[in-house]
């Protein structure tokens, strides 16, 4: 069953990637560069404050609803489900005015209407919603109905939206105005049919009626769990996200659009680790919460060298044809090649750990996760920064991998220390050796 949804969870993730893919391909075809460099710069940053504004609830739906389900507790569920809808929405509410206001208050380079910022900033609490409930839809084990709302959908809806306006203005590159339209919209029709669909399917707490239900008190060990799961959600997006936000401003909206595209050229090997995380999570929370531990420690240490190879091979295959891939962008994003090539280097060093920081997640140990995801952040995005200044784009990529690397090398550790179990690739490959020949002699 689980390597069933594994396979659903990978097939829709590399359809959402080539859809990406070919999303990022057409908005930099069909705008000005400056323009498409604004666009990436808001789509990253709604990416990480929606995580902000959320409080880490999208991990306290992955950690506490799944079993509550196992346990019929079906009350409960219901109860904790509406307080974390109240508490992300409030939250993403807020941080929505407060960067509206930084918005018209300073702007950014390259924009001159800030109100155009605002429309952009409205990529914030929607993109936090729909992930909210996809997360929701990832405790109920609905991966269809959590991955391709936004990861396809979105951008194949907006894609054709945004050719079609192309194409009735005579093939004149988009406005800004125009795309920041098209991506709201769609998001918003989105989030609304989402809502409705799992309330239908799921039997899921609406968002509106969550809004509407009397303030409840949160159980303890959801609430406790806020400020940790704030934090290492942070950290889970932020150098995949952040970087492009600190290119953008440092270096401008033209670097940016360079660096995007490498950026999420990249991002398609990542989606092995997420297509495991997305079952995996789940998982990992039932087996913990009725005291099934070793059966969860076994689980993620089978899945280690399985990541581990199969995003080599993607990264192998990306950096053989970068230099075709990023032509198809455009004839200006050849720069981008070096910037994709230490991208991908990065990831598969990240990735020769396993996923220690679910296993610490998903088993009681949030704040060992806290702590690496801390010490990635504090360390991490001053990185970034220092890189961008002394070494432009291709320096924030060698500080993502540093970053990544120090991030997932720190949860290893904790993941040894509290779990007793070493989620790395040559651990993996030595248990593996190991148990071939007690099998064979077992055979004979």
């Amino acid at each position: 069953m689980r390597r069933r949804q594994s396979l659903i969870a990978f097939a829709v993730r590399m359809a959402a990637a080539a859809m990406t893919y070919v999303f990022v391909v057409l908005l930099a075809r069909i705008m000005e560069l400056d323009d498409f460099g604004v666009v990436s710069a808001i789509l990253s940053a709604a990416v990480f404050f929606s995580v902000a504004g959320s409080f880490g609830q999208r991990l306290a739906l992955l950690r506490f609803v799944p079993p509550l389900r196992k346990q019929g507790k079906k009350d409960a569920e219901l109860s904790q489900i509406r307080r974390a809808f109240r508490l992300a929405t409030g939250g993403n509410i807020a941080l929505f005015l407060l960067l509206t206001a930084l918005a018209l208050a300073y702007g950014y380079s390259g924009v001159e209407n800030r109100w155009l910022l605002v429309l952009g900033l409205l990529v914030v609490p929607l993109t936090a919603l729909v992930e909210l409930l996809g997360h929701l839809a990832r405790a109920y084990h609905a991966l269809i109905l959590a991955l391709v709302p936004k990861d396809i959908l979105w951008r194949l809806l907006a894609g054709v939206a945004a050719l079609a306006v192309f194409l009735a203005n005579g093939m004149e590159p988009l406005s800004l105005a125009a795309v920041l339209v098209i991506l709201t919209a769609v998001l918003l029709v989105l989030a609304i049919g989402q809502s409705l669909l799992m309330t239908r399917v799921l039997g899921t707490p609406s968002l509106l009626s969550s809004l509407a239900t009397p303030r409840q008190d949160m159980a303890a060990d959801w609430a406790g769990s806020r400020l940790s799961f704030t934090i290492i959600s942070l950290s889970m997006v932020a150098f995949t996200s952040i970087d492009v936000v600190i290119v953008s401003i440092v270096l401008g909206p033209e670097i940016a659009a360079l660096y995007f595209a490498a950026n999420r050229i990249a991002m398609v090997p990542r989606t092995v680790f997420s297509s495991y995380a997305i079952v995996l999570g789940p998982t990992f929370s039932e087996h913990y919460g009725t005291g099934h531990i070793e059966q969860a420690k076994r689980m993620a240490s089978k899945t280690t060298i399985e990541i581990f190879v199969v995003t080599a091979a993607l990264c192998a295959v990306l950096a053989l044809a970068a230099p075709w891939i990023m032509l198809l962008f455009g004839s200006e994003f050849g720069p981008a090649v070096p910037i994709l090539l230490v991208l991908l280097f990065g990831v598969v060093l990240e990735n020769s750990v396993g996923p220690a920081e679910t296993a610490l997640n998903m088993c009681g140990q949030e704040k060992s996760s806290t702590t690496a995801s801390i010490v990635a952040l504090v360390i991490g995005i001053p990185l970034l920064a220092i890189c961008a200044f002394l070494w432009d784009a291709i320096g924030v990529a060698a500080g993502v991998a540093m970053a990544g690397v120090l991030r997932r090398g720190t949860l290893w550790f904790m993941a040894w220390r509290h779990l007793h179990i070493r989620l790395d690739i040559i651990s993996a490959m030595l248990t593996l050796f190991r148990r071939r020949p007690a099998v064979q002699e077992t055979a004979k």
